[in-house]
């Protein structure tokens, strides 16, 4: 939840890296939920490579 507005977070309020690499906002969708965990699937084709168990995934926020 975003504590200035009180609502469900959005793509556009974090950045996120996997393995240290910016991953583009077009390569993934953002499920915004304030009732339940909220969900980042990765589209592959877009990212152009596959996300393996023993990558490296930081979501950081960025609060606006």
């Amino acid at each position: 939840i975003n504590p200035v507005t009180l609502q469900a977070a959005t793509k556009n309020e974090f950045d996120i890296y996997i393995n240290g690499q910016y991953a583009d906002k077009a390569t993934y969708t953002w499920t915004p939920t304030n009732m339940t965990t909220q969900t980042i699937v990765f589209d592959t084709t877009v990212l152009g490579y596959t996300i393996d168990s023993t990558d490296v995934i930081v979501v950081k926020g960025r609060w606006s």
